[in-house]
């Protein structure tokens, strides 16, 4: 239904059939004001694209995708150890996410996860950690080949309510690499 009220034509064909509960004023003033309502804006077109899945849903834990937020939270796990792979990040991202999830009833990000082969990580990850202002992508050699480290300057700690601050704090105190085992167990805590 929700979904549904986001669509003039539909709203207007609900007024429509109700046309006899409102005075000829009433309706017309409520007419305009559906008319006159602001299109789906092309930045929620633009998180659709880049995120996927934008409502809250089970596939996201339940929380408000915010692409601010995601951008910050992508910046905490990146400033707090200097720089990461991609690899590690998504999992440091859906294990946080999964840890507030599993504590508040909601991610923090909003975020929806798929698995691949080296664990879960956020549909179109590729292009949400190219679109994040102020993350840097620099190329490594490690083990013969070329792997890209992504690094920034900081993250906006205001982007984030205390019991995510302290979730996401909680999750990095552990630092370096966490087996899956031990980053399982901090799940259930």
């Amino acid at each position: 239904m929700i979904l549904a009220a986001k669509n003039k034509s539909f709203i207007i064909s609900l007024l429509d059939s109700s046309r006899e509960q409102f005075t000829e004023a009433e309706y017309m003033k409520i007419r305009n004001s559906i008319l006159s309502a602001p299109e789906e804006s092309t930045s929620d077109k633009l998180a659709a694209l880049f995120y996927s899945d934008t409502q809250c849903s089970v596939y996201n834990g339940f929380g408000s995708l915010d692409t601010n937020k995601v951008a910050n939270m992508v910046k905490f796990f990146i400033h707090k150890e200097g720089s990461v792979f991609p690899t590690k990040l998504n999992k440091e991202m859906f294990y946080a996410d999964f840890a507030h999830y599993r504590k508040h009833g909601r991610s923090i990000s909003g975020l929806r996860y798929k698995a691949i082969k080296y664990g879960p990580v956020p549909f179109h990850y590729d292009t949400i950690y190219d679109n994040i202002d102020g993350v840097e992508k620099n190329i490594v050699i490690s083990h013969n080949s070329e792997s890209t480290c992504l690094s920034c300057d900081g993250y906006d700690s205001k982007s984030f309510s205390a019991d995510e601050l302290a979730t996401l704090a909680n999750y990095n105190s552990q630092g370096g690499f966490i087996p899956y085992s031990e980053a399982f167990n901090l799940i259930l805590l």
